[in-house]
């Protein structure tokens, strides 16, 4: 038989029993005796540890849940902050993904083919009701006149019940955020939050946007159809992450807001992962 290669990033492995122990003694008096050795004989690299079991667990939900590999590759390696630097969990490959199926017998390869069918027979019961909640439904696979700029491909779905739509129209004058929330399913689609302040100044969900694209046009579609439901809303604040897209279909549908300010949690992601790249004077 021939030698075994080293692995590129080197072994985990010293060959032999670590040094590194403790050692108690309890005496029949029940007085301890504690000896130890620190030393490791070699220095402790991140590739060579292992995930936490709760990194593995929340990985393994997300796998559970549908969500590709590149997907959950992408989130965690950008998920690098400055103030822990980087950790183990950071260096993860397909490889562990691959382990973690393994560990936890999931089944990744079954894409739920039954979902576009049960959004449909869920939306026609919503729209038998005497209160429906769905303000707008475009599956994929149709065109639809109104919309020509919208592609076949293209799904839509807005919901927003009649108490969200008056606690809109009250509040929504004051304060609009808009977020997007992305990853959580196989299928690549977005739910967008629009959230207003309520009389007690806690945020309130009142529209639900789930949609296969996020661009300032398929957001101007979701929000003309809010507005044939609230009428046009003028807010003073418009709070939205920092990208474009949602202010953009704000404004080319309701009108340019008072004042436009960027969530503080997408302000601190930014600082964070921008400020490695920082040279040190």
């Amino acid at each position: 038989m021939g030698k075994r290669h080293l692995k590129t990033q080197g072994s985990c492995k010293i060959g032999h029993q670590c040094p590194a122990k403790i050692k108690v003694i309890v005496s029949d008096k029940q007085e301890c005796v504690v000896s130890y050795a620190l030393t490791h004989s070699h220095k402790p690299a991140l590739e060579h540890l292992r995930l936490q079991k709760e990194e593995r667990l929340m990985i393994a939900q997300d796998l559970s849940n549908g969500i590709p590999f590149h997907t959950i590759l992408d989130k965690i390696r950008t998920s690098v902050s400055a103030s822990k630097g980087l950790e183990r969990i950071h260096l993860l490959e397909m490889k562990d993904l691959h382990n973690i199926v393994s560990q936890y017998n999931l089944d990744v390869d079954i894409n739920h083919t039954n979902d576009g069918t049960s959004v449909d027979i869920w939306v026609k019961q919503m729209e038998e009701t005497e209160n429906s909640c769905v303000v707008f439904y475009k599956p994929q696979g149709i065109i639809i006149d109104k919309y020509p700029h919208i592609d076949e491909n293209d799904f839509i779905l807005i919901i927003m019940n009649k108490a969200q739509q008056q606690v809109l129209t009250e509040y929504g004058k004051d304060v609009i955020c808009m977020d997007g929330t992305h990853g959580t399913n196989a299928y690549g689609f977005e739910l967008t939050t629009v959230l207003v302040l309520d009389e007690l100044r806690q945020g309130f969900p009142c529209v639900f946007l789930i949609t296969s694209r996020t661009d300032s046009l398929t957001l101007s579609v979701c929000l003309e159809e809010i507005k044939s439901k609230t009428g046009n809303i003028i807010c003073n604040v418009f709070m939205s992450d920092m990208a474009p897209a949602l202010y953009n279909a704000w404004t080319n549908t309701m009108g340019e807001p008072r004042r436009r300010i960027f969530c503080s949690w997408h302000v601190d992601r930014a600082w964070r992962q921008n400020i490695l790249y920082v040279e040190k004077s």
